[in-house]
């Protein structure tokens, strides 16, 4: 089947210090309706889009500095939903993430 494409979201995380920011950032970025500042809305928001959307997200490596175990617990939801949704597709493009979950697996 055709595999069209309804929204292309990017993400740069850079310079976002803050649960408020990252939040902030998120709702601009998606103009969600209903979302409550947290990450189980925002599951519940990105696991309602019945549209293709490709998510390309930039600079993990400042939230994972900037908001330790929240930015790992956002990483852990986002590698839910990948394997939940087939109409999303979340495209990591920095080596940083990579890096962290190296770390994570092996110390």
């Amino acid at each position: 089947h055709d595999w069209w494409i309804k929204m292309i979201v990017t993400l740069d995380f850079n310079n976002i210090n803050t649960k408020e920011e990252f939040h902030n950032y998120i709702q601009k970025k998606f103009s969600f309706k209903n979302y409550h500042n947290n990450l189980d809305s925002l599951y519940d928001e990105m696991t309602s889009f019945t549209n293709n959307v490709i998510i390309e997200i930039y600079n993990l490596n400042y939230i994972i500095d900037s908001l330790g175990n929240y930015a790992s617990t956002f990483i852990g939801l986002l590698e839910d939903i990948k394997e939940e949704r087939k109409n999303i597709v979340i495209s990591f493009k920095s080596w940083e993430y990579l890096n962290f979950f190296y770390f994570a697996l092996f110390f």
